[in-house]
């Protein structure tokens, strides 16, 4: 159901109750159900400046802080267990610009006193119109929507950082396989074709890296202006779905955009559920990837795309200081041994691709298959998951037992005859079809989806 405006909670009884039934037949009293359900309407002006808060959830539920503790001014509360707030959009900007900004919602929502595997969340947003009954702005979320466009909060929804943007540039939805991508770029002078001719063009080269697709239903994309002509970084964001940050900038040319390898490593994110404790593995597929999808993407040949990885390898391995790589993963932050870590996993994946290709085996599928790992929830994953499933596929090859070789290495080991081999075979670099069946989720049933033509953008 559509919320109303924030003082009609206040003057109807038992709306609030009613409102949490819709979440999909959640009780809404926490002692007879163990899922507690919550609901959010956020208001904001058409400033962007402030906005009105109202949560409601089951009466005499404790609410807390959210993820970065602040603490919203309380304009008022009711006896059906709603309670108003006050909220300065600018505590919660994470970036801002011309009539638009990037607001950490987690940071604003308090929550229930319950761990965040018990919450089920409702975010509706009220849109402010202008004269004529045009809408003040667009707002683009990572969680999934329901058919009347609220928001759908899980447990990582509260737990990590989710982004949403609001603003007035448009925001369009492009598939790429069966994975919806809300895209919109504020304050670039890139024509919405050429965006769009990018994106997809980005998108089809890192999906066929797992068979065709993306293991997700839907993804935002972001890209965030700044000053120049080139892509400054990027990051993933999983909480509560799936958010691709760029920054870019404002002046960038159609094929400075397409060649930029950041892109790709980001989206290559994607394509793996979140790893919960090994830093070295989701970004060393990352780093490994973005290569490979440059050379399907047309962006590098097969010697170019080779070239960037072993200089890759090389920045890496001036970081070896008598650690091993999992000694770096997990101190990377503090010692700031980002080469040694994204390049020591480059590494790994690079020898598991050869080792797969040399039994007749393919990363491609084995990604596939990883991405069937995805939690309802949007938790992380264990390593030690991909590694049973991967020697589950592949007993004759001992995954688990690379995997160890690297982690415990305290030199980075040589790959220079591997990388050769691969791009001698004539097939590193292009699309390896993924055998029928290998990219279905584990008892979910399905057709095989071959890999997407990759047409180079005009």
């Amino acid at each position: 159901m559509a919320c109303t405006a924030t003082t009609f909670w206040r003057r109807v009884p038992g709306l609030a109750a009613a409102t949490l039934a819709a979440l999909g037949g959640l009780s809404v009293d926490a002692s007879a159900n163990d899922t507690v359900a919550v609901r959010y309407t956020l208001k904001p002006d058409a400033a962007l400046r402030t906005a009105e808060l109202e949560v409601c959830t089951a009466p005499g539920t404790r609410l807390i802080p959210g993820v970065a503790r602040i603490r919203p001014k309380v304009l008022w509360s009711s006896p059906e267990g709603c309670r108003g707030y006050a909220i300065d959009l600018s505590a919660v900007s994470l970036a801002q610009g011309l009539r638009w900004r990037v607001l950490w919602v987690g940071a604003m929502l308090p929550r229930p006193a319950v761990p965040v595997s018990r919450l089920a969340g409702m975010l509706h947003v009220v849109v402010p119109t202008q004269a004529g009954g045009e809408l003040a702005w667009q707002f683009l979320g990572p969680w999934p929507q329901t058919a009347a466009g609220d928001f759908v909060l899980n447990a990582s929804a509260f737990e990590r950082r989710g982004r949403m943007w609001v603003g007035h540039s448009p925001v369009q939805t492009l598939l790429v396989g069966d994975t919806a991508f809300r895209v919109t770029a504020p304050e670039q002078t890139l024509s919405e074709t050429a965006l769009t001719t990018w994106f997809k063009h980005t998108g089809a080269a890192v999906a066929s890296l797992a068979g065709g697709r993306f293991p997700l239903k839907a993804a935002q994309v972001v890209l965030l202006p700044e000053a120049g002509a080139s892509v400054g970084f990027g990051m993933v964001e999983r909480g509560g779905g799936a958010g691709v940050f760029l920054h870019v900038g404002r002046h960038i040319s159609a094929g400075t955009l397409k060649a930029d390898w950041t892109p790709y490593h980001e989206f290559s994110h994607l394509l793996l559920p979140p790893v919960s404790d090994a830093v070295w593995f989701a970004e060393g597929y990352a780093s490994y990837a973005q290569q490979v999808a440059r050379a399907r993407a047309g962006a590098l040949t097969s010697a170019e795309a080779a070239a960037a990885l072993a200089d890759g390898f090389k920045r890496g391995a001036t970081q070896i200081d008598g650690s091993s790589l999992a000694e770096a993963s997990g101190a990377m932050d503090d010692r700031g041994d980002y080469w040694r870590v994204y390049w020591g996993g480059a590494a790994f994946f690079l020898e598991l691709d050869a080792t797969l290709r040399r039994t007749g085996g393919s990363l491609d599928a084995l990604v596939a298959r990883w991405g069937s790992l995805a939690r309802p929830d949007g938790g992380s994953v264990p390593l030690a998951r991909f590694l049973a499933l991967a020697d589950r596929l592949h007993p004759e090859i001992k995954i688990h037992e690379i995997a160890q070789k690297h982690l415990d290495a305290k030199v980075f080991l040589p790959v220079g005859a591997l990388l050769a081999g691969l791009v001698a075979d004539g097939t590193w670099g292009s699309i390896c079809a993924v055998p029928a069946g290998l990219e279905t989720p584990e008892g979910t049933g399905g057709e095989a989806h071959a890999a997407p033509a990759i047409t180079p953008p005009e």
